[in-house]
């Protein structure tokens, strides 16, 4: 049949086409089909036509494809698809592939970032991995904040570091718990400052322990306040101690009382000069004795009038004999009437003629007379021993 006796074809004759008579069309034939004919093609029909015969379809007969008829192209029909044809699907018809059908799509058939919208959050999930990972940074950025938290795991690992970077910074804010948990180093390492300061804190608290690991200390320097205080008691342990070391003064400052009393040996002994002094009261206060213990010794000096005076009784007893020795003359006489009662034995000796000259008279009479209750103490053992 000529082109000319094809148009004028009702749809009930077209309908009329056998299985075999269908596969015999030509590109001429297929191409001279109208809306009406097309969209009168019945289910054996779709699925008669050849691979080759399913690329002669031109852009605009494409777009005229009911979402039924849709549903019907077998897997090879598919994947015969080609690049001209695929950005003429419409935004009615793409939702109407099915799983199995977006499955069979290879990474050689991009859909358009206009697309990418319209796919339902199941289709979504069906995108092969390694057509994710051959997205373009438009198609990437096209991705809803419905779709972002529809990306399986495989889907999530399979985004190339360009990709993470192509990430918006409202898309970031959408992934979910369990996809944080998949990143991989790579990933992780290629955020932007920007893209990191948008986690939330679900996000943040979904972070593995290797995942804290692989933060470059560039990243866990931008690191905002409201995103430290985030951090859970078990999440700060897993910091390493360069990241700790780096930390800014003003993400100091925001580490909550739990957080500081939670710091491990190795993360004290990453304090600064710097930190010490910015130390807020209710930090130093959340400080245990045996964190007390140490810090070093020649950071002792840089605690101001305000920190000096809050230490805790339990504080104090618990500074060594080194820290009591640094203590200037300075800071001697900020001590208080209860810091100086909760000396010990040990720790008096420390403290040179010349810092006990700086304290108050009040103060010089309340360390003489703890001086003599421990003399009197002694000589009360010795006595006992003797007996």
């Amino acid at each position: 049949m000529k082109t000319v006796e094809i148009v004028i074809l009702t749809p009930r004759q077209i309908q009329a086409f056998t299985n075999w008579q269908i596969t015999w069309f030509t590109i001429e034939q297929i191409q001279s089909l109208t809306k009406l004919q097309i969209q009168s093609l019945t289910k054996l029909q779709i699925e008669s036509f050849t691979t080759l015969q399913i690329t002669w379809f031109t852009k605009k007969q494409i777009s005229w494809f009911t979402n039924l008829q849709i549903t019907l192209l077998r897997k090879k029909q598919i994947a015969a698809l080609t690049n001209e044809q695929i950005p003429h699907f419409t935004k009615i018809q793409i939702p109407s592939f099915t799983t199995k059908q977006i499955k069979s799509f290879t990474w050689k058939q991009p859909f358009t970032a206009e697309q990418i919208p319209h796919f339902t959050t199941e289709q979504i999930a069906a995108i092969p991995s390694i057509q994710i990972s051959s997205f373009h940074d438009d198609q990437i950025q096209a991705l809803t904040t419905e779709q972002i938290p529809a990306l399986t795991e495989k889907q999530i690992q399979a985004l190339t570091e360009n990709q993470m970077k192509t990430l918006t910074l409202n898309q970031i804010k959408w992934f979910d718990y369990k996809q944080i948990q998949v990143l991989t180093e790579k990933q992780i390492s290629t955020f932007t400052p920007i893209q990191i300061q948008m986690f939330i804190t679900e996000q943040i608290q979904a972070l593995t322990e290797n995942q804290i690991v692989w933060f470059k200390t560039s990243q866990t320097i931008i690191l905002t306040s409201r995103q430290i205080q985030a951090f859970t008691t078990k999440q700060i342990q897993w910091f390493t101690n360069s990241q700790i070391y780096y930390l800014k003064i003003s993400q100091v400052q925001a580490l909550t009382t739990k957080q500081i009393s939670s710091l491990n040996y190795n993360k004290v002994k990453m304090f600064t000069s710097q930190w010490t002094k910015k130390f807020k009261v209710s930090q130093i206060q959340a400080l245990t004795p045996q964190q007390i213990k140490w810090i070093d010794y020649e950071q002792i000096p840089d605690f101001t009038k305000e920190q000096i005076q809050i230490f805790t009784i339990e504080q104090i007893q618990a500074l060594t004999i080194e820290q009591i020795t640094t203590l200037t003359p300075q800071q001697i006489p900020l001590l208080t009437a209860e810091q100086i009662e909760a000396l010990t034995k040990e720790q008096i000796p420390a403290l040179s003629p010349r810092k006990m000259e700086a304290l108050s008279p009040e103060k010089r009479k309340i360390l003489k007379l703890l001086i003599n209750k421990y003399q009197n103490q002694e000589q009360k053992s010795k006595s006992k021993e003797a007996f």
